[in-house]
């Protein structure tokens, strides 16, 4: 995979499909040699992602190469496994006569579609507001530049950064509606200046502002289908634009460690700590199986009780209040803390911090972190 594509379910998800049409597409041609379409509806696809990340055209051939040579051996490994060593020459020249004729083929159809994605994408406003967000969040772009280009003051404001993408995995034409959404959270916190950057792989990141933080509100966002959104807390200055952002990315990257894709939305403050941890899955899964013990069991059992701890936690310890989130009686509630501090050994209320972020991890990513059930449903 592309180290510059970026790590996560989505961009793997976007070069599968790329290459496994591309391979496909390889095994018709020697099938029927001469077969003319070589480029794919997915390799396109593939190609204006690649685009909008700003992934120059030699990294892009550099990967082709990769996946020719992986194919040749593959296909040579094959035929010396089907007829035999002694046999396979003739076979293995005329592969690899095929294999250069497709990939030469396909190299011409790759640069041209690469060629005028990048001019389509050039002419357009979200290619200007990429690249300046990308600069401004590494540092190759100024401050001052960055509020002259695109008219959202930076310095002296108190910003909120919000990310919004979509689950599905080829949707270059999902912008428009990611960015509406985008502006109707920020105004909704009370924003009163907002900068938008579509960066590709159906994503948006936006930033929105107020020249005082008193002004502004982070509410938790409604769930819109196919959408995720994640939002990071209210900051100052240059430092805050970028930091606020890199809160926003943690907790995505949390979210894509999940088994499914499901639309959601989370605002960093709620998940502060296992965002910090959401760079390594091992981690996550060692933290919640030390801190919830026999309680990390994947069963409709444990899941209740879960969340029944978690709420009373949630609710600074009010059964009562608990009980009603749940919809169920104060006695249930009850029952399910005493049947959890048996299995814990220990009661709730010692470090019941660490506790917490344990459940509030195993609520967000579920099997992903928790232990296979060993019996009892």
């Amino acid at each position: 995979m592309l180290p510059e594509f970026g790590g996560g379910k989505k961009p793997y998800e976007v070069l599968r499909l790329g290459v496994e049409s591309l391979i496909v597409r390889v095994l018709i041609h020697l099938h029927s040699p001469g077969h003319e379409e070589v480029m794919t509806a997915e390799a396109d696809s593939s190609v204006r992602e690649m685009v909008r990340r700003g992934i120059s055209y030699d990294h892009i051939l550099r990967a082709v190469h990769m996946t020719q040579a992986d194919l040749t051996d593959a296909l040579y490994a094959a035929c010396r496994d089907l007829i035999g060593a002694e046999r396979s020459g003739e076979e293995l020249a005329t592969a690899s006569r095929e294999l250069f004729e497709f990939f030469d083929a396909f190299g011409d159809e790759l640069a041209k579609s690469y060629r005028l994605e990048l001019e389509h994408w050039q002419r357009t406003g979200e290619a200007q507001r990429a690249d300046i967000a990308r600069g401004l969040l590494d540092g190759t772009v100024g401050v001052a530049e960055a509020e002259a280009a695109v008219g959202y003051r930076i310095r002296d404001r108190h910003h909120i950064a919000v990310v919004v993408a979509t689950t599905e995995s080829l949707v270059h034409d999902r912008i428009d509606a990611l960015s509406r959404q985008a502006r109707d959270i920020l105004e909704s916190f009370g924003c009163t200046a907002q900068f938008l950057a579509p960066t590709g792989l159906g994503r948006v990141m936006a930033w929105g502002s107020a020249p005082d933080p008193a002004d502004l509100k982070i509410i938790r966002p409604p769930v819109q289908a196919d959408h995720v959104v994640t939002v990071g807390t209210i900051t100052s200055g240059e430092d805050g634009f970028r930091s606020s952002h890199a809160e926003a990315m943690a907790v995505l990257r949390l979210l894509t460690h999940r088994e499914h894709v499901r639309p959601d939305s989370v605002v960093f403050a709620d998940v502060e700590v296992a965002a910090l941890m959401s760079s390594d899955l091992d981690l996550l899964r060692r933290f919640v199986g030390r801190h919830l013990d026999g309680l990390s069991e994947d069963s409709a059992y444990m899941r209740d009780i879960r969340r029944s701890i978690q709420e009373y936690l949630n609710t600074d310890r009010s059964l009562a209040r608990a009980a009603e989130r749940l919809h169920v009686s104060r006695n249930t509630i009850t029952y399910r803390l005493k049947r959890a501090e048996e299995i814990l050994g220990h009661p709730i209320g010692s470090d019941h911090h660490a506790l917490h972020t344990a459940l509030i991890i195993s609520g967000l990513l579920g099997e992903v972190v928790l232990r296979r059930q060993s019996g009892r449903d």
